[in-house]
């Protein structure tokens, strides 16, 4: 089985990507299994990116979830193979679009047509989809 992630860069941050994911049949159908990085905060590098098996401890009516790397399937026990690939840093076409943005909705809020307003506050929430594709770590619209 093999995971591919890609790595991109916006203001200094690191967001991934999954670009491939040939998960077997069994792990897919493993309702506790997450695909990301988000689960694994304190791993450093590209080990950060991975499969986990997610468990929910109750302890006096207080639940705890945590996460466990594998690194095989636990039920076929295919070996899990994980791959960072490096993307390009967004920052500058991040930098050009919030500027943009605040550009376009500084005219709509001083604006007296309430036709022209409401065009220039739907552009601004275009560019506010495409700001936000930056930090999603399932899609990027570049």
């Amino acid at each position: 089985m093999e995971f591919i992630f890609e790595r991109n860069i916006v203001e200094r941050h690191d967001y991934y990507r999954i670009i491939k994911n040939e998960a077997c049949e069994c792990l897919k159908s493993l309702e506790m299994v997450v695909v990301g990085r988000e689960h694994a905060e304190n791993v450093a590098g590209n080990s950060s990116c991975g499969v986990f098996i997610q468990r929910t401890e109750i302890y006096d009516e207080w639940e705890n979830e945590y996460y466990y790397k594998i690194n095989c399937c636990p039920i076929c026990k295919k070996e899990i193979v994980i791959k960072v690939i490096e993307g390009r840093d967004h920052t500058e076409d991040h930098r050009k679009l919030r500027s943009e943005r605040n550009k376009v909705h500084g005219e709509a809020i001083h604006c007296d047509s309430k036709k022209r307003t409401e065009e220039l506050l739907k552009k601004r929430d275009e560019l506010d989809i495409k700001i936000n594709s930056y930090y999603d770590e399932e899609l990027l619209l570049v």
